[in-house]
């Protein structure tokens, strides 16, 4: 099976500009605001990626989904009161 040029495209912007300028970009963060800080925002993320297959795919809004993710948004911020007590 021969990939065409924009399946190369595809996969040439995959492997470059998400993997390594999204490494790069999130290893910076990290070492700016710190590791147990800037972490926790990487739990959103799943959240993140459901509301944009929402928007933009027109998947299905349940209500499972955003009740789990209040409860995420909760325990982070919990989790950053108890280490700025520290």
């Amino acid at each position: 099976m021969a990939l065409d040029t924009v399946s190369l495209a595809a996969l040439a912007f995959l492997a470059f500009v998400n993997s390594l300028l999204g490494f790069f970009s999130w290893n910076r963060a990290l070492a700016l605001g710190g590791i147990q800080k800037i972490s926790q925002l990487q739990l959103l993320q799943p959240f993140i990626t459901y509301l944009y297959s929402v928007v933009l795919m027109g998947e299905a809004l349940d209500w499972v989904p955003p009740v789990v993710c209040a409860v995420v948004i909760a325990m982070v911020v919990l989790s950053n009161k108890t280490l700025a007590r520290r």
